[in-house]
C-alpha cells in the first residue's frame, strides 16, 4: 500500500507530464511568423510606435469579438521582446496551465473520494491535448486560453464561496476578462445564472445583482456592433435542425474523433453517459448532485457554445466544426462527463458494497467501466497521435513560406498566401514592420 504522500507525488507527475509534453512540441513546432488574422496586429505596432493608438483601435471589432484584453496583452509582450510570437504561445501555456488549477481545485471542492487522483491526471492529459494543435501553434489564438480561464475561474468562484459577495464579485471579473478577450466568454452568462438558482445558499438580490451586470456587460459588447458579411442568415440557420444537430454533436466530439460520423458518434455516447450519470446520482445522492452542479455548468456552457458558432459557421459546412481550433472549449465538456461519470460509479460501488451484490452484478460494473475506458484510452491516443502529425506538417508549410519574408515583394503569390488569405496584406504589413525595426526568427 503506498504512501499519501507518495500518491500525492506520482499524482502530480501525471499533472505535469502532458504540460511538459506540450511545452516541447510548442518549442519546436510553435509558429514565430504572424499567421492569418495576427498580420491585423502589425496595425496596432504601428499606432502604438506612433504615438497615435487610441482606446478605439484597442476595442475595434475583430470578427465577432471585442479582443480588448488581448490586445493590451499582444502589445504588451510584443514591446517586450519586439514580437517575439513564441511568448504568446509561451502564454497560452500558461493560461491553460491556470485553467488546469482551477479544474483541479473545483475538483477538491466538488468530490470527497480520495481516488480522485487518476481523474486530475486524465483532466491533464485533455487539458494539454495535441488534438488542440492548431490553438498550440499560433500566438493570435492566445484568446481561447484567456476565455477559458476567465471562465473557469467564474464557475470556481461562484462554487467556492457560495451565497458570498466576494465570490459574485470575483467571477464578475473573471467573466469580463472572458468576455472581452474572446467572443465566447459572453455565454457565461447564462451559466453563471444557473449555478445562482440552483446553489441553494445563493439569495435573490445575488441572482439581480447578476442579471443586471450581465445586462450592462451584454449592452456595452454590442454597442455600435457591425454584423459580419457572409455569415449566414438567422432564418437560415434555424431553418435547417438536422445540419443543427449534426455540426453541435461533430463540434462537442471533435476533441475525441477525427471525422464526422466518430466525432458524432463520441459525443452520442458521451450525451447517454451524462444523463444517465446525472439521473443516476440524484438517484442515489441528491446532495452530491447539487455539489457537481459546477461541472453541469462548464458542460452546458460547451453546449451553448456549440450551437452558437453553427449559427455563424454553418455556411462553411458540418466538417468546419472539426477545426482543431474548437477543440480546447469543447473539451471541457467531455471533461464534465468524465467527472459526472466517474462519480456515479464512485457512488455505485459504495452501494455495491454495502449491499453485498452478488458477483454476477460486480462484473457487469466492471465490464461496463472497462469498456467505456477502453473507449476514451482508444479515441484519445490516436486523436494525440493526429494532433502531432498535424502540428508537425503546418509547421514545415509555414517555415517554408516563411523564407518569403525576406523578400515579400518579389515571393510569389502561392507562398505568401500560406500565411494569410490575400499576399497584399503581407507584403504592406512587412513594410510597416521593417520600419519599425521589427524582425522575426524565420528558422529555429
Amino acid at each position: 500500500m503506498m504512501s499519501k504522500k507518495t500518491i500525492k507525488w506520482l499524482t502530480w507527475t501525471g499533472i505535469v507530464m502532458p504540460i511538459i509534453f506540450v511545452f516541447y512540441f510548442v518549442n519546436k513546432y510553435g509558429f514565430t511568423v504572424p499567421f492569418w488574422d495576427e498580420w491585423d496586429y502589425v496595425i496596432l505596432l504601428e499606432k502604438f510606435h506612433n504615438h497615435t493608438l487610441t482606446f478605439t483601435d484597442m476595442w475595434v471589432q475583430h470578427n465577432e469579438h471585442r479582443m480588448f484584453f488581448t490586445n493590451i496583452q499582444m502589445l504588451f509582450l510584443a514591446n517586450l521582446s519586439g514580437w517575439n510570437i513564441m511568448l504568446e504561445l509561451y502564454c497560452s501555456i500558461i493560461y491553460a496551465a491556470l485553467s488546469l488549477y482551477f479544474l483541479i481545485s473545483l475538483l477538491d471542492d466538488t468530490i470527497s473520494s480520495e481516488s480522485s487522483y487518476i481523474l486530475k491526471i486524465v483532466i491533464s492529459f485533455l487539458m494539454f491535448s495535441m488534438i488542440q494543435y492548431e490553438n498550440w501553434s499560433m500566438g493570435f489564438s492566445v484568446q481561447y486560453y484567456m476565455a477559458m480561464t476567465g471562465v473557469i475561474v467564474s464557475i470556481w468562484s461562484i462554487n467556492k464561496w457560495q451565497g458570498q459577495m466576494r465570490g459574485l464579485i470575483i467571477a464578475v471579473l473573471a467573466s469580463i476578462f472572458a468576455i472581452f478577450s474572446f467572443g465566447a466568454g459572453l455565454f457565461i452568462c447564462p451559466v453563471i445564472l444557473f449555478m445562482l438558482i440552483f446553489q441553494k445558499k445563493w439569495k435573490l438580490k445575488h441572482i439581480l445583482i447578476w442579471i443586471a451586470t450581465c445586462f450592462v456587460i451584454t449592452c456595452v459588447y454590442y454597442y455600435n456592433y457591425n454584423i459580419l458579411e457572409g455569415n449566414p442568415s438567422l432564418s437560415y440557420s434555424l431553418s435547417h435542425p438536422v445540419l443543427f444537430i449534426r455540426y453541435v454533436l461533430v463540434y462537442l466530439g471533435s476533441p475525441l474523433g477525427q471525422t464526422i460520423v466518430y466525432s458524432s458518434l463520441v459525443t452520442i455516447i458521451l450525451f447517454v453517459i451524462s444523463v444517465l450519470a446525472i439521473f443516476d446520482i440524484m438517484w442515489l445522492d441528491k446532495d452530491q448532485l447539487i455539489r457537481l452542479i459546477p461541472w453541469i455548468a462548464l458542460m452546458i456552457y460547451t453546449i451553448i457554445c456549440a450551437c452558437v458558432i453553427y449559427l455563424g459557421r454553418i455556411n462553411y459546412g458540418v466538417h468546419q466544426a472539426l477545426d482543431s481550433r474548437y477543440t480546447t472549449i469543447s473539451t471541457l465538456f467531455i471533461i464534465s462527463v468524465i467527472v459526472l461519470l466517474y462519480n456515479s460509479i464512485i457512488l455505485h460501488l459504495g452501494r455495491n458494497k454495502a449491499l453485498k451484490r452478488n458477483k454476477i452484478v460486480l462484473i457487469k460494473d466492471m465490464l461496463f467501466i472497462v469498456s467505456v475506458v477502453l473507449l476514451f484510452c482508444c479515441s484519445y491516443i490516436k486523436s494525440y497521435q493526429f494532433g502531432m502529425k498535424e502540428m508537425k506538417r503546418r509547421y514545415e508549410v509555414i517555415n517554408r513560406a516563411a523564407v518569403s519574408l525576406n523578400d515579400p515583394e518579389n515571393a510569389s503569390d502561392e507562398d505568401l498566401k500560406k500565411l494569410c488569405w490575400n499576399p497584399d496584406i503581407v507584403r504592406e504589413r512587412m513594410k510597416i514592420l521593417n520600419e519599425l525595426g521589427i524582425e522575426f526568427n524565420k528558422e529555429k
